[in-house]
């Protein structure tokens, strides 16, 4: 039984970190708290997660200001664009 606990302990982290790298790229306001939540759940089983909860956080700001510049590289890009033609 105790083997089966371990495993789901460890799912725990993998879809933190999973969760927490998606964030960087897609939805980031989703996925950074529900990588912070599987990190918090972690730590209640007694494994490691506040690392997780950290990079989740940080990936999450990362996210936000990576679709941010997008936003505005596209903006300006589509501006000289229409300029041109």
């Amino acid at each position: 039984m105790k083997h089966r606990n371990e495993h789901g302990n460890r799912l725990y982290l993998a879809l933190g970190w999973f969760f927490a790298f998606a964030s960087v790229f897609f939805l980031p306001f989703v996925f950074g708290p529900l990588g912070i939540i599987m990190g918090l759940i972690a730590n209640r089983k007694g494994m490691h997660g506040n690392i997780l909860i950290l990079f989740s956080t940080f990936f999450a700001v990362l996210g936000l200001l990576v679709g941010k510049m997008m936003v505005v590289f596209f903006q300006s890009y589509l501006e000289v664009m229409t300029n041109i033609y």
